[in-house]
């Protein structure tokens, strides 16, 4: 279901989680609604992730995920892939920031712990088109993004090993547990 739908998994959604699981395929409820992500964390034997989802209590549209959602995937033992899309990363005018993207991370971190948060790569590596809604401010829409985040992520007082958990070791680690 899109995330503006208020009910679950139907009986066909509940089997395809199982038969996700047992294929050893990724169930990522990154446009799923809340109920829709609870039960399905809920009812996966496999960790869960939002590949490119936010934090709703940070900037409040309904694409990105509750504090229970995040719970529910850590949970999991999944991961949320915080993106910077402009409108999921900021609800002001200007474009997203680094500091903005890194306060997504921090209240996942301290909400469920830093091994639960991962970056999303749901962009060309070169960014977004200038006429995208999705387009962050310049230091997150290039490949210099990642120096950029992880300059800010120490900054803020992550260590180095956080800090490659958070930018590729989480979501290996999840893919490794799930994926065959």
């Amino acid at each position: 279901f899109d995330e503006g739908e208020d009910r679950g998994l139907t009986e066909l959604g509940r089997q395809v989680v199982a038969r996700a699981n047992e294929l050893g395929m990724l169930v990522d409820v990154s446009h799923c609604n809340e109920a829709t992500t609870l039960e399905a964390a809920r009812l996966s034997s496999k960790p869960v992730v939002a590949t490119h989802a936010n934090v709703r209590n940070v900037v409040d549209v309904m694409r990105n995920k509750s504090d229970a959602e995040i719970r529910a995937i850590a949970e999991s033992g999944g991961v949320i892939g915080v993106t910077p899309i402009q409108w999921m990363t900021t609800a002001d005018e200007a474009r997203a920031t680094v500091d903005q993207l890194v306060d997504h991370i921090d209240h996942i971190v301290e909400l469920v712990g830093v091994n639960h948060v991962a970056i999303a790569s749901d962009s060309r590596i070169d960014g977004w088109e200038t006429d995208s809604n999705h387009r962050p401010g310049a230091q997150l829409n290039s490949a210099e993004r990642w120096r950029h985040l992880t300059q800010r992520l120490r900054t803020r007082g992550y260590s180095e090993v956080e800090i490659a958990a958070i930018v590729g070791g989480n979501m290996q680690r999840v893919l490794l547990q799930t994926l065959r």
